[in-house]
């Protein structure tokens, strides 16, 4: 084994380590990932006109976001959505029903719901 090869062995040991770690690891409620409607966009390969059709219910679906849930405005206007939540609507496109779970855990999760 060359040199250039045990680095890179020990390189994706390391890799491997830190994903297991951060698998295991609980992520707290308040530490929900927010993302611009750009990387939102971005990380769903769609255009941000559709991303603000889900946003403002223009589209045909049954299931459309939510604001304060699905996504959030700032005080300037801008606004985040919320990752976890995205990316299970995404997923459950077809199926709002199980999506509605998620939000239904989302909700659970808040500290306002402790």
């Amino acid at each position: 084994m060359g040199f250039k090869t045990f680095v890179r062995v020990a390189s994706l040991r390391n890799d491997r380590a830190k994903l297991i770690s951060a698998h295991r690891t609980p992520v707290p409620p308040m530490t929900q990932k927010f993302a611009t409607s750009a990387q939102t966009a971005t990380l769903f390969s769609i255009s941000r006109s559709t991303l603000k059709k889900w946003r403002l219910g223009l589209n045909q679906t049954p299931a459309c976001l939510q604001e304060g849930i699905h996504w959030i405005r700032l005080d300037g206007g801008d606004v985040r959505f919320n990752v976890s939540l995205m990316e299970d609507f995404y997923s459950n496109k077809i199926n709002p029903g199980a999506h509605e779970k998620a939000i239904e855990n989302y909700l659970r999760s808040l500290p306002s719901s402790q």
